[in-house]
């Protein structure tokens, strides 16, 4: 979704199975990134946007806003 932000909680730990090219059976364990990516792919696959699952949606500008005031608060460091 252009312009649009949200965090969306995933697990830090999956097993994945499915089929592979030839139809036999495969099962993945991943952690980290790995895991989150699958994730991520398996939702695009069962048609599931980042909107639905997203804890909170924000605009561009908003995350913007917020960068700016965070800089703002870091105040004169000489």
């Amino acid at each position: 979704i252009p312009g649009k932000w949200g965090y969306v909680e995933r697990a830090q730990e999956v097993v994945v199975t499915g089929l592979n090219e030839s139809g036999r059976s495969v099962r993945i364990r991943a952690e980290g990134l790995f895991a989150r990516a699958l994730q991520h792919e398996i939702d695009h696959l069962d048609g599931v946007l980042f909107i639905d699952k997203a804890l909170e949606i924000q605009d561009e500008e908003q995350i913007e806003d917020e960068d700016e005031e965070q800089d703002g608060d870091q105040g004169d460091t000489r």
